[in-house]
């Protein structure tokens, strides 16, 4: 019996304007299915450093899922650019159904008032922050991980 190659590649992808430089993300190709394990931010820089790691390993994304480690907007930001009709993405329930949940960020900004976050600022942080500025453009569907919430 002939035995499958299973290769990872662990692919560092720019975060421009942040401390952190680089998120790193992890791809597993398998001769039927390969898995990205995180994306990402959904910023032009990380898009074109993810296309051409995906392109130098002869990545096809119809055949490819995603797995999400969690929310954060350099984990999944370019999830919904790089899914195809065919893929899956992985995620934990709980990130799942905040990420659903039209009402996150008004709950965001009252956990904020609540401790002690001056109001008269707040509105303009929140559309600065990364999460809200890089992350998802648009509904995505979720495969869910473990018991729901």
């Amino acid at each position: 019996m002939m035995k499958k190659s299973i290769r990872d590649l662990r692919m560092e992808i720019p975060i421009p304007e942040n401390p952190l430089r680089a998120t790193n993300a992890y791809l597993i190709l398998s001769g039927e299915r390969n898995l990205l394990v995180d994306t990402g931010i959904n910023r032009s820089e990380s898009r074109t450093a993810m296309q051409s790691c995906l392109e130098e390993a002869g990545v096809d994304l119809s055949r490819t899922d995603f797995f999400i480690t969690h929310n954060h907007a350099d984990h999944i930001g370019l999830a919904p650019e790089l899914k195809t009709y065919s893929s899956r993405i992985f995620l934990n329930p709980q990130d799942a159904s905040f990420l659903k949940d039209p009402d996150h960020w008004s709950k965001i900004a009252s956990v904020a008032k609540k401790n002690g976050f001056p109001e008269s600022i707040l509105e303009a942080a929140l559309q600065r922050h990364p999460a809200r500025r890089y992350v998802l453009k648009g509904p995505l569907d979720f495969d869910p991980l473990g018991k729901e919430p």
